[in-house]
């Protein structure tokens, strides 16, 4: 089972941990969103070690106010300007 948390401050910056990720076949990846009310926007790949964890630091660009959406998808190797595989993880921050 993976999960996953973001942690932000009033900073640029945001660690996204992820644990249990699953390996990929040979072409896809691990790709990081923001979800924004216009669009998603790319936070980066996620490349997990062999055990399916990851720890990141993300920056987060000046568009993207916190705390958002985000998924973790599935995509073809190389980063996408929009989602198009599956979504694999998806958190709304509480409210």
């Amino acid at each position: 089972r993976a999960s996953a948390r973001a942690l932000w401050s009033d900073s640029t910056n945001m660690a996204f941990m992820a644990t249990g990720l699953p390996p990929l076949p040979v072409g896809d990846v691990y790709q990081l969103w923001f979800f924004l009310q216009d669009a998603p926007l790319t936070a980066g790949l996620i490349e997990p070690d062999p055990n399916g964890s990851t720890t990141v630091m993300i920056e987060v660009p000046d568009a993207v106010t916190l705390p958002v959406a985000m998924a973790v998808t599935i995509e073809p190797t190389g980063e996408m300007s929009t989602p198009t595989g599956d979504c694999y993880l998806l958190g709304k921050p509480p409210m």
